[in-house]
């Protein structure tokens, strides 16, 4: 088991608070629930965000990709638990337990927003609106490296996401990937199950951008989405995908707060994190 501390801020494009509110997270799940060990993924110690082929920081992301998915590989990590950071970490994270666990693996995307844009769809160049687009093969080629045994567009389960850039909603439609809204649907967490079964997945990745998560509820965020999920939501589905499968990895993401505003709010997630990482 690999608890994977990997508090990268440079996917989102501009200087933020996440670095520090990942520490604020770590900090909270070691004192509140006694979850100490942790692998370190070093960053670039610079902050300087030069573009290059269409990606902010692209270099910075790309080394601290390939340092996290060296940690991977030299404990030969079977289940990764992330405190992130940005959505971008889950090139290595999601990529490396695809590879290792020959591709059975459910990824349950729980976001406000798809983060399927390329470096030539993107309106922004932020990176942390890509990662799942890396992960099923497609846009920057050495991003794709770091990940090399694709998911499927099968292994792809949404939840909560309810921004999509006109890009990524063709792909999503294209690609026939569920989207799944327990916040409007109360049978929608029994659908995403059944729906996992049907294909024949014993083993799931639960991804947690914490923007997934109302505004009104939990605005600390770099971008707030209105209309997203209750932590009741959240915990609901966690605890109804751990009854069910296996769940090898989870990660928490897009924490932007130095001062632990909301923690409280975020314990019983933080429980089940710990619980499932522990």
């Amino acid at each position: 088991m690999t608890n994977l501390f990997f508090p990268q801020w440079q996917g989102v494009g501009f200087p933020t608070d996440m670095a520090a509110g990942a520490l604020r997270l770590r900090q909270h799940l070691e004192a509140d629930f006694g979850l100490t060990e942790w692998a370190d993924v070093a960053l670039d110690p610079s902050d300087a965000l030069p573009v290059e082929k269409g990606i902010i920081a692209r270099r910075a992301i790309l080394d601290q990709l390939a340092r996290a998915r060296k940690i991977l590989a030299d404990q030969n990590a079977q289940t990764v638990f992330t405190v992130g950071g940005d959505c971008g970490i889950e090139v290595t994270s999601v990529g490396w337990l695809n590879s290792v666990h020959s591709r059975d693996l459910a990824l349950v995307w729980v976001d406000g927003h798809a983060d399927l844009n390329t470096p030539q769809t993107s309106p922004s160049a932020s990176f942390h609106g890509m990662p799942l687009r890396v992960l099923l093969a497609e846009g920057d080629s050495d991003m794709r490296l770091l990940a090399p045994d694709r998911l499927a567009p099968t292994q792809v389960f949404m939840v909560g996401v309810r921004e999509f850039d006109p890009p990524e909603l063709d792909y999503v439609q294209a690609k026939q990937i569920p989207v799944f809204h327990p916040q409007r649907d109360p049978g929608a967490v029994s659908a995403l199950i059944e729906a996992i079964s049907a294909v024949g997945f014993r083993q799931v990745y639960l991804h947690i951008d914490l923007d997934s998560l109302d505004p009104t509820i939990f605005p600390h965020v770099p971008f707030p989405a209105p209309g997203g999920l209750s932590v009741e939501d959240v915990t609901t589905l966690a605890d109804a995908l751990r009854a069910r499968f296996k769940v090898i990895g989870m990660s928490l993401t897009e924490y932007n707060s130095a001062s632990g505003e909301g923690l409280t709010t975020l314990a019983p997630i933080l429980s089940r994190f710990a619980a499932l990482a522990g």
